[in-house]
């Protein structure tokens, strides 16, 4: 089934206009037949229907997102399936998404975007209730109602707790940007993930920039691994020390150093918790424990105290660094070598003999490695690293497979339109006669449509040079034989065969054609022609009357001659559903001696029945087999003698 505006999913929704792209779904606005009301539906992109994984990640969004109800989530009203379509059917908001919004009106003020990362924690807060993990928070997935409403929604890549970890697969899902360290090592994701990926969003929200940006994601990974973002107050002086605090503390990179809930990052939000009441006095919220720490006088330390803390802290850390600094500088260094192409256990394995440590930083398509075999890492191949070193990889996904879209029948500009938007390439282009297709139109495709191809891969086609013509053959004179062995040669079939009457053409010969000679016809076209036969002989009219006899003399009386024999005779011996056996008597007229040849035309055609000598008045009996109305002709020494038509 064709997935496009105007379709009618299960007899329920008629889809009205394409609104959004996703990685693995396209969503429609629609309308529920049964009583109007405009809904989305979320539609399974063709490539992936028979990708069975990516069908069961489909139905786990279905189904975690069917149970959650509440005002900040978009809520999940139907799923279903329509042939080899699948599909999930949500309330439709009003509105735009957070990317968009911020794409055309830039940063959002600290208080607006506060609010927003509140009612976004409020949603996290209910899933996380019932146990399922959004991973895949982002300004995408985030919509504004025109009213100012926040909703949260595409729980496309969400699944229970308690059912299995991300790295199952070996795939590493959620877009790169918004990425927390630990979904960066293929570690288990957590509520905590969603904490950092929202610590992210507000930083965008309030700078108007991604908190980290690169120019791969193996980049933008490692930065979520071990770098720090720049202070927001760097970068919009406008942020509140207060809401500073918020973002670096979603965005440790320990999941333990985060909030321990949504629910208490949205107190920080809302400046509900008890350390915001005074206004705040440090730049990083305060550990957890100091939420629930009840408040302590401690007697103030003296001078000489002090001072002797400070110098035996100074000590000490002199001490630690000599002694980190000689552990590094004894750290032995390894060469890189090279993972690319080969398994993730294999890499895994070499690197700790090595003593370097493997982390997955995404996966890719890739027509050169196999899949899941590394595609890329960082550092590259024949660096020399010091051990203990993380090398980040990039898996492969094997070369992507694309679906072939049928272009027959199209114009060779709209296949080619076509097949780029499939990701595919137009190859080798012949043209063809056909008296089917227009010219210019695509007759055939190799390969066929519906095949799987990894992308970039040439169709050929095959396009039509409309219906070839060729010119009508002079078959007028010629045999019947040799007018099909005309015809045969250039391209034209003989289709219907008559016969006429005529004095001026030689009896067995084609008299008529049609089309005439000379015309251009397709080759399809099919010739008419008629042969030539000797016309009936005229009736013998009868003497005239005598003049009657003088009544003196009367007239003697007429002396009775038997008429003369005829020479040709005919006689039908047995009459079939469609032939007829005729047995042909011919007696050789005095004076006449030489070939007797009996012609025979027919539905079959003009052929010689008998050809032999004979001398005068000599008898030839011959039987003869003909196929519908039928004349036979009879010749004596090349001279037409009778014919019949029994």
């Amino acid at each position: 089934m064709a997935v496009v505006t105007g379709a009618v999913l299960a007899g329920q929704y008629a889809l009205e206009a394409s609104v959004g792209q996703g990685g693995m779904a396209t969503v429609f606005r629609a309308r529920r037949l049964r009583d109007g009301a405009v809904v989305a539906v979320k539609v399974l992109r063709e490539p992936y229907a028979y990708d069975r994984e990516f069908v069961e990640r489909f139905q786990r969004e279905a189904q975690a997102a069917a149970s959650l109800v509440h005002p900040n989530v978009v809520r999940v009203l139907d799923s279903g399936q329509d042939g080899d379509v699948r599909f999930i059917v949500m309330e439709y908001v009003h509105g735009e998404d957070l990317k968009a919004h911020l794409r055309r009106c830039g940063p959002l003020p600290p208080e607006r975007a506060a609010q927003v990362a509140a009612e976004v924690c409020a949603a996290l807060e209910y899933a996380h209730g019932q146990g399922i993990v959004h991973r895949d928070i982002k300004p995408q997935n985030i919509l504004l109602t025109e009213s100012g409403e926040v909703r949260v929604t595409d729980f496309g890549i969400a699944r229970a707790l308690s059912s299995a970890t991300i790295t199952e697969t070996g795939t590493v899902l959620g877009s790169v940007h918004y990425l927390s360290p630990e979904q960066a090592r293929g570690d288990p994701v957590t509520t905590a993930s969603d904490l950092y990926a929202l610590g992210c969003v507000l930083y965008e929200m309030v700078t108007g920039r991604l908190p980290f940006d690169g120019d791969s994601p193996i980049a933008v990974a490692l930065k979520h691994l071990y770098d720090e973002p720049p202070p927001p107050k760097q970068v919009n002086p406008d942020v509140p020390v207060w809401l500073e605090g918020v973002i670096r503390r979603a965005l440790a990179k320990r999941p333990e150093d985060r909030y321990a809930s949504a629910a208490e990052m949205r107190e920080d939000l809302e400046r509900r918790a008890e350390h915001w009441r005074d206004g705040p006095t440090v730049l990083l919220a305060p550990p957890r424990s100091a939420h629930r720490r009840a408040a302590r006088t401690w007697p103030r330390p003296s001078p000489v105290v002090l001072a002797a803390v400070v110098l035996a802290v100074l000590a000490g850390g002199m001490a630690a660094g000599w002694w980190a600094l000689q552990d590094y500088v004894n750290v032995g260094e390894v060469v890189v070598p090279d993972f690319r192409g080969r398994p993730l256990p294999e890499v895994q394995a070499l690197a700790s003999q090595l003593r370097l440590q493997v982390v997955v930083g995404g996966e890719q398509y890739s027509d050169r490695y196999p899949q899941n075999t590394v595609a890329d890492q960082d550092p590259p191949p024949g660096h020399r690293v010091r051990e203990g070193r993380w090398i980040t990889v990039i898996t492969s996904q094997g070369a992507e497979l694309v679906v072939v879209p049928d272009v027959t029948r199209r114009t060779l500009t709209e296949a080619r339109l076509l097949l780029e938007q499939a990701r595919l390439r137009v190859g080798a282009v012949q043209e063809d006669f056909d008296d089917q297709a227009p010219r210019g139109t695509v007759v055939s495709q190799e390969p066929a449509p519906g095949s799987s191809l990894p992308r970039g891969t040439e169709v050929r086609l095959v396009v039509s040079r409309g219906p070839e013509l060729v010119t009508v053959p002079n078959l007028v004179g010629l045999t019947l034989e040799e007018a099909r062995a005309v015809l045969h040669r250039v391209g034209l079939a003989l289709d219907r065969i008559g016969y006429v009457p005529r004095e001026d053409s030689e009896p067995g010969r084609v008299a008529e054609q049609e089309p005439e000679a000379g015309v251009r016809v397709r080759r399809s076209q099919r010739m008419a022609v008629r042969i030539a036969v000797r016309p009936a002989p005229a009736p013998t009219q009868a003497p005239p009357a005598p003049a009657p006899a003088s009544p003196v003399e009367p007239a003697p009386e007429p002396t009775a001659e038997a008429a003369p024999a005829p020479a040709v005779r005919a006689t039908v011996e047995n009459s079939g559903e469609r032939t007829r056996r005729v047995r042909v008597e011919v007696t050789v007229p005095a004076g006449a001696a030489g070939e007797v040849r009996i012609v025979v035309i027919d539905a079959r055609g003009v052929r010689n029945a008998y050809r032999r000598a004979h001398t005068p008045g000599e008898r030839v009996v011959q039987v003869v087999e003909v196929e519908g109305y039928a004349i036979v002709q009879v010749y004596v020494d090349g001279r037409f003698l009778q014919e019949v038509r029994p």
